[in-house]
């Protein structure tokens, strides 16, 4: 299939999710694009958003271009090269103790926050499982709360919203732990969470407990949008999602594997799935 291949009428396509319209349900998940330089083709591979990250206050050679070096390559972009919704992934940075960070969530989200369409602070990588710890979770809560704070300080650049998001893994047993987070994610004023599945973690059987997790998670906290993402090489595997109640959907690995092709099957299937699901 060509990259032009995935084009459909624009009122079909459009999702109105986070208060944003998105052109397609399915992004290219943080990972891949740790500087913005895929955002001029990822509409062309069927993409209709772009998690850009993780980035950290710090940069790191090779590995992320630092919360400072990335809002000005999204200012100065041109708005023809914006024809995808743009999220943000932020981190802390590898050395600061959980204790603290709260300030490096905090400074990344004000850094990118008026270039970013949404902001996700992410939780998922293995720096930040202290924070993840239940024991933790009044820590964790502090810590949103601060980002909150930090944010609501700014100036409101003209009464621009910039949704927030919580990124959070998920194991065989992690439904329950992942839907009180949320509930404290929710109650702060966190629009979102991206749910990562691990398909590794139930021993192959991702069918089994992947779309229940996420419908667990979607009927836990009602405000919150879900973005999935993990182990979608598949368009079934996509459409479950959608069913158990995923807003969203993201690709990584399965774009390295299946392509635009794959992004575009997902798409014109997610779309098909929704006009069969209207009354």
């Amino acid at each position: 299939m060509s990259e032009a291949g995935c084009a459909a009428d624009e009122r079909a396509r459009v999702l109105h999710v986070l208060g944003l319209r998105f052109p397609g349900p399915v992004g290219l998940a943080a990972g891949y694009d740790r500087d913005g330089s895929c955002l001029i083709r990822a509409g062309d591979w069927g993409f209709g958003f772009v998690e850009i990250g993780t980035v950290t206050p710090a940069a790191r050679a090779e590995h992320n271009p630092g919360v400072g070096r990335l809002a000005a390559t999204l200012r100065a972009l041109p708005p023809a090269a914006r024809r995808v919704v743009v999220g943000v992934n932020v981190g802390a940075d590898a050395d600061t103790a959980a204790g603290h960070a709260w300030r490096d969530y905090a400074h990344a989200v004000c850094a990118v926050r008026s270039c970013a369409d949404y902001v996700v602070l992410n939780f998922s990588a293995q720096s930040a499982r202290a924070l993840r710890d239940p024991r933790q979770r009044m820590r964790l809560a502090d810590l949103l709360g601060q980002v909150q704070q930090r944010c609501a300080a700014l100036p409101d650049g003209g009464g621009r919203r910039t949704p927030l998001l919580v990124k959070w893994p998920l194991d065989v047993r992690g439904a329950d732990d992942a839907a009180d987070m949320a509930a404290h994610a929710a109650a702060l004023g966190y629009e979102g969470v991206v749910a990562v599945f691990d398909g590794a973690a139930a021993g192959g059987s991702w069918e089994s407990w992947v779309p229940g997790a996420c419908r667990a998670l979607a009927q836990a906290q009602q405000r919150l949008a879900v973005i999935a993402v993990g182990g979608i090489d598949r368009v079934e595997r996509a459409l479950a999602l959608q069913r158990a109640g995923a807003a969203l959907v993201q690709m990584h690995r399965g774009f390295v594997a299946g392509g635009p092709g794959l992004v575009c099957g997902v798409a014109r299937a997610w779309h098909a799935q929704q006009v069969r699901d209207w009354p």
